[in-house]
């Protein structure tokens, strides 16, 4: 049913110029391709280069094996790339090997959009939505700031 639906959409969306693109959520967010093989066996079912997938970090973390080989098995489909620590927190500061994800992300020739997912855990109703109970900076601006210093210093040539 998903793939009929989306083969009316994505087209109905590409001749507005507009890409969709299909996000695998965590278990607990979602019963319906959680993880990276899922969303590959989707969107090429649907077939159409208007249609790819989006990672995020923190769902990866949570249904993946390697994250790792998750973006290599998504390959040239990976249109959007969701950073975030492993526990919705800081970059850099969970248990996310960031130096494999950047070498994986090098190997599939990846040159789109690296975003940082900074949720506003003092607002109630997008700290309910995001199952965040504690503060994970002291501010979304703090989180996003210090997110890009740290994706700046990992993927910027040193010299």
């Amino acid at each position: 049913l998903c793939v009929t639906a989306l083969g009316d959409v994505v087209p109905y969306a590409a001749d507005r110029g507009i890409n969709l693109v299909f996000e695998p959520l965590n278990r607990y967010e979602s019963s319906f391709c959680t993880r990276a093989e899922e969303a590959v066996q989707l969107v090429d079912a649907v077939g159409s280069p208007a249609f790819g997938i989006m990672l995020d970090t923190f769902h990866a973390n949570i249904e993946e094996r390697s994250i790792a080989d998750a973006i290599e098995r998504v390959g040239e489909r990976l249109v959007y790339f969701q950073a975030i620590g492993s526990h919705r927190g800081m970059l850099g500061t969970g248990h996310l090997r960031w130096d494999e994800l950047k070498g994986a992300l090098q190997r599939i020739d990846y040159d789109g959009p690296i975003v940082i997912e900074a949720i506003a855990h003092h607002v109630p109703l997008l700290a309910e939505l995001g199952r965040i109970w504690h503060p994970l900076a002291s501010s979304p601006d703090e989180l996003a700031a210090e997110g890009l210093r740290f994706l700046r210093d990992l993927f910027e040539p040193v010299g």
